[in-house]
């Protein structure tokens, strides 16, 4: 049986990473185990912890922690979609998570992970966006539709989990 390949892991290719974390994880995949003493196939344990701010949660998976907070407007609908409310999601990881994360301007990283949760709940017609529509004056003509958004930010990222 072939050995795992560690080249796809992107924070291993970092110039911050030294030989021995390489060296390490390296080690711990050839043999069927993670940093945190987990086998390959072992997940996580997950919590979800409602906050008081309404529309907030803390997630736990692992020691993995991220803060979840969603937010809404009542705007214009698109001119293409005028039935269609809008979700958007976005990610950003503090720099506790990594030294390679600043705030301010979304990294390649975290706009692909931002892409990818969209595409999931998008494509899986999870959220039905025309039960953000608000059928408001509709006898004047004018529509209105919830905006809403899930900022995904990452607290805590143990053992490079995420990025």
């Amino acid at each position: 049986m072939k050995p795992p390949s560690i080249e796809h892991i992107d924070f291993l290719r970092s110039a911050i990473v030294d030989t021995h974390t390489h060296e390490l994880v390296g080690d711990g995949l050839l043999v069927g185990k993670r940093l945190d003493g987990r086998t390959l196939m072992q997940p996580r344990k997950i919590q979800v912890e409602q906050l008081a701010i309404p529309g907030s949660v803390v997630v736990s998976l692992g020691n993995t922690i991220v803060f979840v907070p969603i937010s809404s407007d009542i705007v214009l609908p698109n001119v293409e979609h005028p039935t269609e409310g809008v979700f958007t999601f976005s990610v950003e990881f503090s720099p506790m998570c990594s030294l390679n994360y600043e705030p301010g301007k979304a990294s390649e990283v975290e706009q692909e992970i931002s892409y990818a949760i969209e595409k999931i709940y998008k494509d899986s017609g999870i959220i039905d966006v025309e039960s953000l529509c608000i059928v408001s004056r509709k006898h004047v003509g004018i529509w209105f539709v919830f905006q809403c958004r899930a900022n995904w930010h990452f607290v805590m990222n143990s053992y490079y989990n995420v990025a």
